[in-house]
């Protein structure tokens, strides 16, 4: 007699593989299911909306050249390197490294603004996340995405030690 059978096949957060095999039936009582001469291949799925590590570091470079601090006086962007991240959640992340110089000083657009005509290097640190920009720091003091110089947390009080 043939059957068949659908399978679901999951991957659960403690790294096992979880099979389910669909069989029409009642469910009130516990069941074991033998299957004899049984042969499974696992094909991965192609993965939809994947972002490559070079489309994000395009999507990286793209973001620098539209920055408002670039698009005022920026030039001769350069990408210099790719860091990876210990994010085991999140394979495809990656933060770029990109390098380029300004005609003067200071972040933003800076129009109507007194500025020194001092040439600048800055230093741009941008995360690209499933092909979307989640973080990018300019100079470790500037939010390019918030446009607004960086926050640091103060400093947490030191704990009273008893003896």
């Amino acid at each position: 007699m043939d059957k068949s059978y659908d399978f679901t096949v999951m991957s659960g957060s403690n790294g096992k593989l979880y099979v389910f095999i669909g069989i029409w039936g009642n469910w009130e009582t516990t069941r074991t299911y033998y299957l004899d001469n049984v042969n499974v291949n696992f094909v991965p799925k192609e993965q939809k909306g994947v972002v490559t590590e070079e489309e994000s570091r395009e999507i990286a470079k793209n973001f620098v050249k539209d920055s408002p601090t670039y698009k005022f006086d920026g030039s001769e962007l350069e990408y210099k390197e790719t860091l990876y991240p210990e994010i085991v959640d999140s394979p495809y992340t990656w933060t770029f490294l990109y390098e380029f110089k300004s005609a003067h000083s200071g972040y933003g657009d800076r129009s109507g603004e007194p500025l020194l005509q001092v040439v600048t290097f800055h230093e741009a640190h941008i995360t690209v996340e499933n092909g979307e920009v989640t973080k990018a720091i300019l100079d470790l003091k500037w939010d390019m995405i918030r446009q607004k110089m960086v926050e640091n947390e103060p400093p947490k009080p030191k704990e009273k030690l008893d003896f």
